[in-house]
């Protein structure tokens, strides 16, 4: 009886042992198959590029700088690229207000699509739809 229990040990380690190696064999491989995927995120390249009308649908919900009780709706806006690359940050926008009035900012989106805009005065806000990488 006791040399039984002694077989049923040993195989139980044994079989433990090669579960534990085979567990840190295939982690292993795991580990350089992520290394190879940040490195061939870093190289690939956007699909597209930001779109002016994607920054002036956002830019456009800007108030007019003046009291709010007094503000008038977006008559005309403008942006354009002064950078290269799929956001070609910043973007220079100019709004022109149905009262008159004008509005500048140097807009810099982010690759989650959040924008800052300073100038005039400051804006900010999410989810410009940012180009996607293959």
């Amino acid at each position: 009886m006791s040399i039984l229990l002694s077989r049923i040990a040993v195989s139980t380690i044994l079989l433990v042992g090669l579960a534990g190696a085979l567990v840190a064999w295939r982690g292993h491989g795991g580990q350089e198959l992520l290394r190879l995927r940040e490195a061939h995120s870093l190289t690939r390249a956007a699909t597209t590029t930001l779109s002016a009308a994607r920054v002036q649908e956002f830019v456009a919900r800007a108030p007019e700088p003046v009291a709010a009780a007094i503000r008038t709706p977006v008559q005309r806006i403008r942006c354009t690229p002064r950078g290269g690359g799929p956001l070609r940050n910043p973007w220079g926008c100019e709004i022109r207000y149905r009262s008159g009035a004008h509005a500048h900012y140097d807009v810099t989106v982010r690759p989650n699509g959040y924008y800052v805009g300073r100038g005039t005065g400051r804006i900010e806000g999410c989810c410009i739809k940012a180009p996607t990488l293959q």
